[in-house]
């Protein structure tokens, strides 16, 4: 999934390679943790309780991680 929207990125012009993104997420295990779980979170069907309050949860702790970076 991760690797899907590294090279969406690349094909809507990011100025980032694909190689870098990787290397970056690979050193940011927590980040890539928190992204897959937010994926999950808003496209799960079976997970429909507390979609929005989770998902505003884990947007926050994404912010926080890429802050840290």
């Amino acid at each position: 999934m991760i690797r899907a929207y590294a090279r969406y990125l690349r094909q809507i012009g990011t100025a980032f390679s694909h190689a870098y993104m990787m290397d970056t997420l690979a050193d940011n295990p927590q980040a890539a943790r928190l992204l897959i779980d937010l994926f999950l979170r808003r496209f799960d069907p079976r997970l429909g309780r507390n979609r929005d309050e989770d998902c505003a949860r884990l947007v926050t702790g994404i912010e926080e991680t890429l802050n840290a970076v």
